[in-house]
């Protein structure tokens, strides 16, 4: 059970790690390309 919980949590950190790090990546871009259109 305590195995099972612990797995289950990371899976858990990982999913929401790889969702923040998409999110953080395609908002970089976005800014990086407004940037771009400025200069």
């Amino acid at each position: 059970m305590v195995k099972m919980k612990a797995s289950a949590l990371a899976f858990l950190i990982f999913a929401w790690g790889s969702i923040f790090f998409m999110m953080y990546w395609s908002i970089t871009k976005l800014l990086k390309a407004e940037q771009q259109q400025k200069a």
